[in-house]
């Protein structure tokens, strides 16, 4: 059994050790989760380690390690436990955008981590969703954290939590200010960091650009600004949320050392989110030629390939 503490993943001790989840049981009995949907996503599926597993179950954390460092015949950690107390902010009284409920999502094997990303991307800086649990969803807490936003849980009962979350949108050049990594580009958009250089919307930015060379008249180019403001925060969005788990993800390998297997989780995270943007892409394709007659579509590509021969 290789060292136990708290950054240790339940996933981890579970397939070195098939005796475990009886092992957890022993230790509390709100560990029975484990065996549900709810607790079986949270730890499992989201990669919780044991300081997160320890909130979800409602223990300390320095309780938790050491009981199984001892069943182990480890010696104990000298393991401060955190102060959660947190003053609750104004910013959760304002009327939320959404209301989600982690257990409804769970029924229908869908993952609350995913769910709350779709939330808000369908949301813009500042605004409020709320996610109501009959347990503490720790691994979500830190994820919506790590991206920069706030969060602020309100503990109602034993079983019954209200998790807060206030959208942040982070830019590169935040990240470089803050010191995320020593090895972004402030000078490039996210959008360089796709393997098509010039990401979306580009169809619908060199609509709005050419509008008159295109023949656009006032109603469709009203209807193509539309879509600009439907596609273009989504975009810009999401594609921070890439760069920043790519940040991430060089980090750990350049100044930790950490192997391609340990940030693999990392990695699939980072093509879940591309396969996001890439559909946006497409549909944003879509929507324009949709817009389009056929005569100012043709008028469009011209365009667009003149642009990329002057890139090349």
């Amino acid at each position: 059994m290789k060292e136990i503490t708290l950054e240790t993943k339940i996933s981890d001790l579970l397939q070195e050790n098939e005796d475990m989840i009886n092992s957890l049981l022993e230790i509390n009995p709100n560990f029975k989760k484990l065996k549900k949907a709810v607790i079986n996503e949270t730890l499992l599926h989201e990669g919780a380690n044991l300081k997160e597993a320890a909130m979800v179950v409602g223990m300390k954390l320095s309780e938790l390690v050491n009981i199984l460092r001892e069943k182990f015949n480890q010696e104990p950690l000298d393991t401060k436990d955190e102060d959660e107390t947190q003053e609750a902010p104004e910013w959760i009284n304002q009327e939320p955008k959404f209301t989600l409920n982690a257990n409804e999502i769970l029924k229908k094997d869908l993952s609350p981590l995913e769910e709350a990303h779709k939330t808000l991307r369908k949301m813009v800086k500042d605004e409020v969703f709320v996610m109501i649990a009959n347990f503490r969803p720790q691994p979500l807490i830190d994820d919506l954290l790590k991206f920069g936003h706030e969060v602020y849980v309100e503990t109602k009962a034993e079983d019954s939590f209200v998790i807060y979350v206030k959208k942040h949108v982070n830019t590169a050049k935040d990240f470089k200010e803050a010191g995320v990594s020593p090895y972004v580009d402030g000078r490039q958009m996210p959008r360089r960091y796709f393997l098509i250089a010039t990401q979306l919307p580009f169809f619908i930015e060199t609509c709005v650009k050419y509008a008159k060379e295109v023949g656009l008249d006032k109603e469709t180019l009203a209807a193509v600004r539309n879509l600009m403001a439907i596609t273009k925060p989504q975009v810009v969005d999401n594609a921070t949320i890439v760069k920043k788990m790519e940040l991430e993800a060089i980090t750990k390998m350049v100044d930790e050392k950490c192997s391609a297997d340990e940030v693999d989780d990392l990695l699939v995270k980072i093509a879940d989110q591309q396969l996001y943007m890439q559909r946006i892409h497409a549909k944003c394709i879509n929507d324009v030629q949709a817009v389009l007659n056929d005569d100012q579509y043709a008028k469009l590509i011209e365009i667009i390939k003149r642009g990329v021969e002057e890139d090349d």
